[in-house]
């Protein structure tokens, strides 16, 4: 068999389709942050990748443009285009909802809770019918 070149240390066959490697790597990173749920820092992302932390970032900003990813307080989480991605309800698929029903003032996340930090009657309840209807 006939070797023509190498990608990420493994021998390709010279009949191998060619691969778009900046594609491979979004892709890399994108999987990297899925293993995240609290999310990671773009430090931490590339060293799972292996990749330089300039192209991280560059490919994570690209991400969180066309939102497969979204940046939160410098971790980057999977975003709302992932759950588009599946057939199936993924465990973080409902994570867009939620979000915009907690991003009120006096109203903070905790994990998949929602916590008030100043108890206002009857205000919680039309929020979420309000996000679940979307």
């Amino acid at each position: 068999m006939t070797y023509a070149r190498k990608d990420h240390g493994h021998q390709t066959p010279a009949n191998a389709p060619t691969l778009i490697a900046s594609a491979q790597r979004a892709l890399r990173l994108l999987e990297a942050v899925a293993r995240y749920p609290r999310g990671a820092t773009a430090k931490q992302l590339a060293r799972d990748t292996g990749l330089a932390l300039g192209t991280a970032y560059h490919l994570l900003r690209t991400l969180v443009h066309d939102r497969y990813l979204e940046r939160r307080e410098g971790h980057y989480l999977t975003g709302p285009a992932v759950a588009g991605l599946t057939r199936e309800e993924s465990p973080t698929a409902g994570r867009g909802r939620l979000d915009r029903v907690v991003d009120f003032d006096g109203i903070v996340r905790a994990s998949t809770a929602i916590a008030l930090e100043n108890p206002v009657p009857y205000r919680v309840l039309p929020l979420v019918e309000q996000a679940a209807g979307e």
